[in-house]
């Protein structure tokens, strides 16, 4: 309740008006009381709730000291009067900074804020719409403004205390003056219109409601209810505020206590707790927008503006129906015991709120629900966004029952839901249900089909149930998953082959290797060690035995589970042939190298300048080497002067095996002059491990004819 429990105000912060305080005190006592009574029989309902929050740390100036506000409900955008900095900062709907209006495009140059100033703007869609009107109080001066910042003009008509400044439903423009009431401008040029109302003194920052009634904030003081002529409806908020908004959608008031934000309907009654962003608001300013549902409040202390969001009323009914008895409860609030003969079915809810309805069924009887947001058993989940309308509907029922069978496993589930086998293999439906079952095997099974029921096949089943009813799912083991892997360690007689057997869950009961020389097969060997039953691919081996040396052999793994036998892909592979002299050297016969042999004389006389020798290749194999001449010869000069073994000729030399062939050895130019000396040189003939002594002459000179 608005007046029972409330902080203590603390006390105006306003410039410039101490002097008339103590007028207000006793009517502001008076209204208290007279209001309190009032507002004890005010309707509940959800305060807005907070959705966010802005500063000016966006703005040029980078903070700001927000006072008063208005809205344009069209764009949305929010126009905060920045005493600090004297600009009127503009934000988008969510705190988003936009631009400002400095007043350096005015007449005067400049905004003197400071005191109680305040914004308005025109929302009505008249000719004017979007208008800004600014009040200055320091300045003494109105300024008027297009949507678009366009400064139109300012006005001094009347003006000696402006404190407050509010639109018509008819777009005309409207100033507050602390001395002379309320005064009406022209939306033109700012001129006054007619004569002022509410010329009692202290009028300042008010609103008007979609009739044309006035809302206003006394300053410092209460805030009272007028109609357009300035007569006295009701009071409305007895504690001590700074400013005042209306809701165009509601005409609900909001009131700026500065500590907190007071709510009420348009006749004046409080509802909801007080506003309260932080625990410690020293506010200056409130503005609502109706067109999105949006509540600003200015914090001054902090530089923030508070956003909040309406969570309007909504109603919940719930009707109950159905050819058995049961009954309904909510988990909150005045639902409680409905039935279809009696009972509280109906309820309201600040929007947003999730109710639980919990149904209980008469004896035999099933509960169906209709306008849930879910369901869960006997439960229906809604969330009251909007109004809504629950149905329960209470009839009799049948036993769905399922069994599962076969080798394999898998699971059974229903639509509607109650099976799910697994667990739960019934469950009761309303008479006259469908129900489709799906069979869903395990990942090493397959569904073979069902059974009971009507059903057949290995689709869904579909069963309308006017009784009890049974129904089987069989599921079928597969089979395990095999695969032929490589043969290894081949030999003439022997071999080693592997591959894998995934069991797929069951245990498998054999597992061997078919091999033969064909296809068919027709022995076989068990595997070195048991896959199990697990379910992943299990490497299995088998040793071959016995085989026949050079032969293609077939091969394959075999394994088998409760789901049946499964062969491998077939494979081959060839034991080594019987070793020959080709393959084995060993068994080769033995055979004698070839080694050179000297045949003819061992003197031979020099050709020119080479020796021709003739040589032999004995042995098995060819003769092949470097075939050269050794003799001693003297080498050096002076105390260098020795003598050693020289190569005078060598070439390489290849006969076939028991083949003879001449040998041309092409001698040094040393050796030569040495045999052209002595007419001869002894040498030594080499060719592999074969010596042989060879002695060169030199030719027969010939003789000269006389």
């Amino acid at each position: 309740m608005l007046a029972i429990g409330r902080r203590r105000r603390r006390p105006h912060l306003g410039t410039g008006r101490a002097r008339r305080r103590g007028s207000l005190a006793a009517r502001l006592t008076l209204v208290v009381v007279c209001v309190l009574f009032g507002a004890l029989s005010a309707t509940a309902s959800a305060d807005p709730v907070l959705s966010g929050q802005f500063d000016g740390s966006a703005t040029p100036a980078t903070s700001m000291t927000p006072q008063r506000m208005a809205v344009n409900e069209r764009t949305g955008d929010v126009y905060v009067i920045d005493s600090a900095n004297s600009v009127v900062d503009v934000f988008d709907s969510t705190g988003r900074y936009l631009t400002q209006l400095d007043g350096r495009n005015t007449t005067n140059g400049s905004f003197g804020f400071g005191g109680d100033d305040d914004i308005a703007i025109d929302n009505t869609g008249g000719a004017n719409d979007g208008n800004i009107y600014v009040n200055s109080e320091n300045d003494r001066l109105l300024f008027a403004f297009d949507a678009s910042g366009n400064f139109l003009w300012q006005s001094a008509a009347n003006v000696t205390d402006p404190c407050g400044i509010a639109v018509d439903p008819s777009g005309n423009p409207w100033y507050g003056d602390f001395n002379n009431g309320l005064q009406q401008l022209s939306a033109a040029d700012g001129s006054a219109v007619g004569s002022p109302i509410l010329a009692t003194g202290d009028s300042c920052h008010f609103a008007f409601d979609s009739s044309g009634n006035i809302i206003l904030n006394h300053w410092g003081a209460t805030v009272d209810k007028y109609d357009g002529s300035g007569n006295l409806i009701t009071s409305v908020d007895p504690v001590s505020t700074v400013d005042v908004a209306v809701d165009s959608s509601s005409d609900n008031i909001y009131a700026d206590e500065q500590l907190q934000v007071s709510s009420f309907d348009p006749s004046g009654r409080a509802f909801g707790a007080g506003i309260d962003p932080n625990g410690s608001l020293s506010s200056t300013g409130v503005a609502v927008n109706g067109s999105n549902g949006k509540l600003y409040i200015s914090d001054r202390t902090t530089g923030t503006v508070f956003v909040y969001d309406f969570v309007p009323d909504r109603r919940l009914g719930l009707t109950v129906g159905g050819g058995s008895g049961g009954s309904v409860s909510a988990d909150s609030g005045a639902i409680s015991n409905c039935t279809s003969s009696g009972g509280t079915c109906s309820d309201r809810y600040a929007g947003g709120t999730t109710v639980t309805l919990t149904a209980t069924p008469a004896a035999g009887a099933a509960v169906t629900w209709s306008g849930c947001d879910s369901v869960a058993g006997n439960q229906c989940i809604v969330t009251v966004n909007a109004d809504a309308n629950v149905t329960a509907s209470f009839d009799p029922t049948h036993t769905l029952r399922v069994t599962k069978g076969g080798t394999g496993s898998g699971s059974v589930g229903s639509s509607p839901s109650g099976i799910a086998c697994g667990a739960t293999c019934s469950a009761l439906f309303v008479d006259g249900t469908t129900v489709t079952l799906t069979a869903t095997p395990s990942a090493s099974s397959t569904f073979a089909g069902w059974s009971g029921g009507g059903c057949s096949g290995t689709g869904l089943c579909r069963v309308t149930l006017g009784s009890d009813t049974a129904v089987t799912a069989t599921f079928a083991q597969d089979a395990p998953t095999v695969a032929t892997g490589a043969a290894s360690g081949v030999t003439q007689t022997g071999a080693t082959v592997a591959g894998t057997v995934d069991p797929n869950g069951a245990n498998v009961t054999d597992c061997h290797v078919d091999y033969g020389t064909s296809a068919s097969y027709g022995s076989s060997a068990p595997c070195a060690a048991a896959p199990g039953s697990g379910t992943s691919a299990v490497s299995v081996s088998a040793s071959l035995s016995g085989l026949s040396a050079g032969t293609t052999y077939h091969y394959r793994v075999v394994a088998a589970n409760a789901g049946g036998p499964a062969n491998g892909a077939d494979a081959t592979f060839a034991t080594t042939a019987a070793p020959t002299c080709a393959t084995d050297a060993s068994l080769c016969p033995r055979q004698t190298p070839g080694a050179f042999k000297l045949t003819g004389s061992s003197t031979v006389t020099l050709s020119g300048t080479a020796a021709v020798v003739k040589l032999a290749c004995s042995g098995d194999t060819a003769c092949s080497t470097t075939v050269k001449l050794t003799a001693k010869m003297t080498v050096g000069t002076g105390k260098h002067k020795h003598t050693a073994n020289v190569v005078v000729a060598s070439k390489k030399v290849t006969i076939a095996a028991g083949k003879s062939a001449s040998v041309k050895l092409t001698l040094s130019k040393a050796a030569r002059k040495l045999i052209a000396g002595k007419h001869s040189l002894a040498t030594t003939l080499s060719a592999g491990s074969y010596r042989h002594k060879l002695v060169v002459k030199a030719p027969k000179p010939k003789r000269k004819k006389h």
